[in-house]
C-alpha cells in the first residue's frame, strides 16, 4: 500500500481525533497522534481485531491493492503458494515510485529466513524523505524492522486507541506487560509471558504413512515413510513452497497422492478437521449461525465453550459476520 504524503496532510497520520470503519471506533488523542518521521519505520502493533489494518486502509483510502492475474516466472499468481504471493505483494509495493510505503503484517505466511529478507527489503525504501509504517504481529520481526512503535489497544471488534509513540523495547514492553505508563492505564488484565511445559504426556498408537509423491505443475514433492502417535503435536519446518501445504492435505486426504510406494503401509483413515493457510470466508451470515448449522451440538457444550469458545473468544464473534470478520482475530 502506498500514499503520497500531501493525501494525509505533512507528516501526521491522522487529521481526526476519531474516525468510524464499520462498527469499530478508532480514536487518536492530541497527545498520541502517531507521527511518521521521515528515514525511519513506524511499527503498529496491537491484539488481533483492533482494527491495525482497517486504519491503513482508512488512511490510505484504499483497500489492498488486487494483484490481478499476473504470471511470476511463468506461474499464475492464483497458484502461487501463501508465502510465495506475500513476498510478491510485498515487491508489488516496494516498486511503486512513492515517498509513504505501508505494509500490513509483511511476514505472514513466510519462513523465518524469508522474514528477514522482506524486513530487508522494507527497510530498503527508507530515504531522507520517505515514510514506512508497518503493521506487525510477530515482535521478533518488530524488533528487527523498526526504528519506534506505536500500541493500539482497548475492546477488539468495538473501540480502538492509539498510544504515544515509543521506543521498540519500551513499545514491545507495553505491549507485553499491557500497560501504559505514561498513562498510568492497564489495558489488558494479564501480561503475556511465554510458559515452557514439562509435563510428559503417554502416547497409546501409533500411525505410519507411507513413502508418496505428487506432482503439482512443475514441482514435485517426495514423501519418505514416517510416522506419527496420538497425544503429539508435529511441526513441519521448511522454506515456503517446498510441500508442507501438500503434505498435510495428502494426509488430510483432501489431496490424492499420484504414487504410493510398498503395498503394507497405507495413508491411514482419520476423521481430519483441517484449518487450511489460505481463509476465503463465504459464508453469508453471522458467525452464531455458521456454528449452529455446522455444530449445532457441539459448540453449546459445557467442555467446548471452556477449552475453545472461551480461550479463542469465539463469544465475542457470535453476532459478527463471518465475511467481515478480521483475518488475525
Amino acid at each position: 500500500m502506498v500514499m503520497h504524503p500531501r493525501s494525509i496532510g505533512t507528516k501526521t497520520l491522522f487529521d481526526a481525533y476519531a474516525f468510524w470503519a464499520g462498527k469499530l471506533c478508532i480514536k487518536v488523542t492530541s497527545q498520541s497522534k502517531p507521527v511518521p518521521r521521515p528515514g525511519q519505520v513506524l511499527g503498529l502493533v496491537g491484539t488481533n481485531g483492533i482494527r491495525k489494518s482497517t486504519a491503513l486502509k482508512v488512511l490510505a483510502g484504499k483497500l489492498k491493492p488486487n494483484l490481478g492475474r499476473f504470471n511470476v516466472i511463468d506461474r499464475n499468481v492464483g497458484d502461487l503458494s501463501g508465502g510465495e504471493l506475500q513476498r510478491f505483494a510485498i515487491a508489488v509495493v516496494a516498486i511503486q515510485n512513492a515517498e509513504i510505503f505501508m505494509f500490513d503484517e509483511p511476514s505472514s505466511y513466510l519462513d523465518v529466513k524469508q522474514r528477514l529478507k522482506a524486513a530487508q527489503v522494507i527497510r530498503s525504501l527508507l530515504r531522507p524523505n520517505s515514510y514506512v509504517i508497518v503493521v506487525e504481529h510477530d515482535l521478533s520481526v518488530l524488533d528487527y524492522l523498526s526504528d519506534f512503535i506505536c500500541c493500539l489497544y482497548r475492546k477488539p471488534g468495538a473501540y480502538g486507541v492509539v498510544t504515544l509513540p515509543f521506543s521498540v523495547r519500551e513499545g514491545i514492553n507495553i505491549f507485553l506487560e499491557g500497560y501504559v505508563p505514561t498513562e498510568n492505564l492497564r489495558f489488558r488484565d494479564e501480561s503475556l509471558t511465554f510458559k515452557e511445559s514439562a509435563e510428559e504426556i503417554e502416547t497409546y498408537a501409533r500411525y505410519k504413512y507411507p513413502t508418496m509423491s505428487k506432482t503439482q505443475g512443475g514441482f514435485k514433492l517426495k514423501v519418505v515413510e514416517g510416522e506419527f502417535t496420538d497425544f503429539q503435536i508435529i511441526v513441519m519446518l521448511g522454506e515456503n513452497g517446498t510441500g508442507k501445504t501438500t503434505f498435510i492435505r495428502m494426509l488430510a486426504g483432501i489431496l490424492k497422492p499420484d504414487t504410493i510406494e510398498g503395498s503394507e503401509t497405507e495413508i491411514p483413515e482419520f476423521n481430519v478437521s483441517y484449518k487450511p493457510q489460505k481463509i476465503s470466508p463465504k459464508f453469508p451470515n453471522s458467525v452464531r449461525r455458521l456454528l449452529h448449522q455446522k455444530i449445532r451440538d457441539s459448540y453449546m457444550h459445557p467442555q467446548f465453550v471452556s477449552d475453545v469458545m472461551k480461550p479463542l473468544q469465539i463469544e465475542q464473534l457470535m453476532d459478527q459476520e463471518v465475511v467481515n470478520i478480521s483475518f488475525w482475530w
